[in-house]
């Protein structure tokens, strides 16, 4: 079975461009996944990227089981439909940023609370006296911050500090995919990588080829040359048995 690269690559890409495409923009330079030339060209083309990359998986699998190197004919059927699952996460996470909450809600809502803050002191004045100020002070902010609170989960993908950290999610995902192929998905896609089954820490990978690498050196390293025999003054040369 060749190397399941290609699809651990994309799988990767698709959390980061998912969350760009949610905000509304798409930022290559905040992936750091090197991807094949014909995968860059795709992204590059803009609109539903995210979408892109998941019918690229699917072909990328479909491909390999054309090939006859996919186990079983159900290991395919499995990850086609894990293909479908991201698509529809994908559709949720689109239906909710498309669909906010009905404008006449938040108008109703409004002016109820408006309407409310405004009577409030006049019921209370006359049994809280000047402790009435700071009764309707309290009650009015916590009323209008549930109010504010409900519109910025409205949409909980933007970039903004108390919406979603979708960056620390691809990020996961993104290490978690690395453990999996047993590689960096930073390296250049071009040098060739060996397949590794399981993998619990890159670090030590790394660390173990570094030192496999040192031992083919000294390997390769010339012996040096066995001195000449030792010569008898007259000129004839002694050879020990």
């Amino acid at each position: 079975m060749e190397h399941p690269r290609p699809v651990v690559s994309l799988t990767a890409a698709f959390a980061y461009l998912l969350g760009q495409h949610l905000q509304g923009k798409v930022r290559m330079d905040e992936m750091p996944i090197k991807l094949r030339e014909e995968d860059y060209e795709l992204i590059s083309r803009g609109g539903n990227v995210p979408y892109r990359i998941a019918s690229r998986i699917r072909d990328e699998i479909k491909d390999i089981g054309a090939k006859g190197e996919l186990p079983a004919a159900a290991v395919r059927l499995s990850m086609e439909a894990d293909v479908a699952a991201l698509m529809d996460v994908m559709g949720a996470c689109e239906r909710i940023v498309k669909t906010p909450v009905p404008l006449a809600y938040s108008r109703h809502t409004s002016r109820f609370l408006s309407l409310y803050a405004l009577t409030l002191p006049f019921i209370l004045v006359d049994k809280e006296g000047l402790k009435t100020i700071l009764g309707v002070a309290m009650i009015t902010w916590a009323l209008f911050a549930i109010e504010e609170i409900a519109h910025m989960i409205e949409d909980p993908f933007t970039d903004k500090s108390f919406s979603l950290p979708l960056a620390a999610y691809a990020e996961t995902i993104h290490g978690s995919c690395e453990q999996i192929i047993g590689h960096p998905l930073t390296w250049d896609y071009q040098e060739p990588i060996e397949y590794v089954e399981e993998v619990d820490d890159i670090a030590e990978l790394e660390e173990a080829e570094e030192e496999e690498q040192e031992e083919e050196e000294e390997e390769e390293e010339p012996e040096e040359p066995a001195p000449p025999p030792p010569k008898h003054p007259d000129g004839i040369e002694i050879r020990f048995p």
